[in-house]
């Protein structure tokens, strides 16, 4: 398996060698217990979960263009499941380009700050999970690195 994100309760993963469409599977450490999320179109790259638990985020890799996808989702895209309801949510107005992957980190129980990538262009992006709309922050860079513990701005 490829392990896509931990925390102190949860592991989310998916079957190695899966590289489209693959189904995600929440485990539970405390007890073993396992939930196989619905299949959500893409290629699953990056994710991370809320620090209440309720959320998984995850950033979909954008594809080549060459690359012969059987979906519609060839950006990359970030989409939230609720691991209770076992429902996804995608975040609205929101791809990358090829091999970009919007990277979240969460800034509150259900508000995520995202760095994506367009056109050789950073750009970050703050969105409550269910709204309908992003608000795309004035600041743009050339390269960032992000993590769930920390955003960090290269020149």
């Amino acid at each position: 398996y490829e392990v896509l994100t931990a925390d102190e309760r949860h592991v989310a993963y998916q079957p190695l060698g899966c590289q489209y469409d693959c189904p995600i599977v929440v485990t539970a450490l405390a007890d073993g217990s396992r939930r196989t999320l619905p299949v959500a179109p893409g290629a699953a790259t990056t994710a991370t979960f809320s620090p209440d638990g309720r959320w998984l985020a995850v950033g979909f890799q954008g594809l080549d263009p060459w690359y012969a996808s059987p979906g519609a989702d060839r950006d990359g895209h970030l989409a939230v499941a609720d691991l209770a309801a076992g429902t996804w949510h995608r975040m609205p107005g929101l791809t990358t380009a090829a091999h970009s992957t919007p990277l979240p980190v969460w800034t509150g129980t259900d508000e995520l700050l995202v760095a994506a990538g367009r056109d050789g262009d950073n750009r970050f992006v703050a969105w409550t999970v269910g709204a309908s709309r992003i608000t795309v922050l004035p600041t743009r860079v050339g390269r960032t690195l992000l993590r769930p513990d920390m955003v960090a701005l290269l020149d």
